[in-house]
Parts: structure tokens; sequence; C-alpha cells
């Protein structure tokens, strides 16, 4: 087995790393307009070699289109051979003609032959795909979307806030958070951010936490136990959160026992309240000795 060097072409697909150069799409382009070898373009009409560019040639290039951004020269190359083929019957021969190629490219409402620019042609299919694949619900689409886009907005510049996106193991959204906060520095929003994760995470019993690249610095500051972060503000939410679910949730105990403990509870509650009303009563019934006892007194003086 041979190893190949890139660019190399397998089941007619070009393999090539980074931007698509001339020299790539070039065999594409020649392997297409070497359909015009085989007509016999000079025996037939204006007419029929216009049908066999649009029908042809055109449909041939679709799929190139929608995927690579062809470089111009080699566009207007290809519109060159195009037109010699349309007035000649051979793409190696030129013909001088008044009319335009930008002409014959027009809709037959407006006198053209209905013809397609293959610049034109390029540019429209790319923004059909990259239309395709914002709007598109497929799994595919939504992989690549949630893989390799952001969706950044410019605040304010006198306004900071910091939030997050929780993204699963499948690069689908699950949820997010924002709150916005004056003016502060980049480090404390993102400092923030983090810990505020953290606590979603704890609440919601996620057990990893992935943090993006760029939050690194933030990572180690977290694992070092350092005093720039709000340990204190963390902790205090912490204990209010566990006091909350003690006095909630009891520990869970076997068979009755968890009954019997609630009916404690109850009862203790009960008796509290009727402590409270003997207490109350006792509050009244001092206060009407008190003041009859001074009506008294004022009588007597």
């Amino acid at each position: 087995m041979q190893i190949g060097q890139l660019p190399l072409f397998y089941l007619g697909v070009p393999l090539f790393r980074g931007k698509p150069r001339k020299g790539v799409l070039r065999h594409i382009a020649d392997k297409i307009l070497s359909k015009f070898v085989k007509w016999k373009g000079k025996s037939l009409s204006l007419a029929g070699r216009a049908t066999l560019i649009r029908s042809v040639i055109t449909g041939s290039f679709m799929h190139s289109f929608m995927i690579y951004k062809w470089p111009s020269s080699l566009l207007s190359l290809n519109n060159r051979k195009l037109r010699n083929f349309l007035w000649t019957g051979s793409c190696k021969e030129n013909k001088f003609v008044r009319v335009t190629w930008d002409q014959c490219c027009r809709p037959y409402s407006q006198g053209g032959l209905g013809l397609k620019d293959l610049g034109l042609l390029n540019d429209l299919l790319l923004w059909k795909f990259t239309w395709k694949f914002m709007t598109s619900y497929s799994f595919a689409f939504s992989f690549l979307r949630e893989r390799y886009l952001k969706q950044l907005q410019n605040p304010h510049g006198g306004v900071g806030g910091c939030g997050g996106i929780f993204l699963n193991y499948r690069a689908f959204v699950k949820g997010c958070f924002v709150i916005p906060f004056g003016q502060v520095f980049a480090f404390k929003a993102e400092l923030l951010a983090a810990s505020l994760a953290i606590n979603f995470d704890w609440k919601y019993g996620w057990h990893q936490i992935w943090l993006e690249r760029d939050s690194s610095f933030v990572v180690q500051l977290l694992f070092s136990g350092s005093e720039m972060v709000p340990w204190r503000r963390r902790r205090r939410r912490r204990r209010r959160r566990s006091r909350s679910e003690a006095e909630k949730k009891k520990k869970k105990l076997i068979g009755g026992e968890e009954e019997k403990e609630e009916v404690d509870w109850r009862r203790r509650g009960e008796e509290e309240e009727e402590a409270d009303r003997r207490r109350r009563r006792r509050s009244r019934s001092a206060a009407k000795k008190k003041k009859k006892r001074s009506l008294e007194k004022d009588e007597e003086e």
C-alpha cells in the first residue's frame, strides 16, 4: 500500500488541508469541462448548446460550489470556456460577439438565455449551505453549531457581567445563566462565573465539570485554595442551603421509624403552639389585673 501526499483524490473528491487552492480545484473543473470534447458542438444549434450548459455543465459544479469557495481566477477561466462553447461550439476557439456574458446570464424575462454565472452561483450555494447550517435541526448540524460556533454580543463598555452556558457530553445546551453587575475586572467576572457554575452543578447533582480553555487560570486558583477566591461567600451559601435542606428533609430511617419521627415533630409543633397560647393568655390576664388595680387606686384617691 502506497502512502500518498496531500492533496489527493478519494472517490473523485479532493482531500487537502487549509484553504482550497487553484491547483486542487482545477482537476474538478477540467474533468467537468472535458465533456465538451465528446460533444459535437458545431453541429448543434445555439439553443442546444445553451441547454447543455444549463443542464449538464452547471449541474456538475453544484456539489463542489456548495462546499468550497473557488478562486475568482479559476471561475473567470471556466466562464470564458462556457462562453466560447456557447458561441463557437468549442471551448478553445474564441469569437467576437456583441452580447456580453452578463446579458446571457440574465433570465428569459429580461432578454437573457437563463444561464448561470459560475462566480455568482458559487456565492449563492455557499450562502444557502450557511443558512441550512444555522437553521437546520438535524443532529449533524446541531453538533457542528454547538462545537464550533459561539453567539457573541458586544454589550455596553461600562457594564460588566458574568455568565455561562452548560453543555452535555453531546455538546447540546442544557442551560445558561447571566448575572449583570456594574464595572468590574474581567478576572473577577470570570471567577464569579466559575463559582456560580460549580454551585449549579452541586445543586443539580452533575458529577463532571468542564471549563473552557480560557478559564485555566481560574481553575488553578480554585484547586489551589487561593485567597483571591471568595471561599467565605460560597461556604456561607452552602451552610445556609444545608440548614434549609436539613429542616425540610430528615435522614431516611428504616420502616416505621421515619413515620414515628414525623409524628414526633408534629407533636412538638402542636405543644409549642399550645405553650404560646397559654403565654398569651397569662399576659392578657396580667394586663387586665394591672389595669383594674390602677382604676381602683384612682377611685380611692
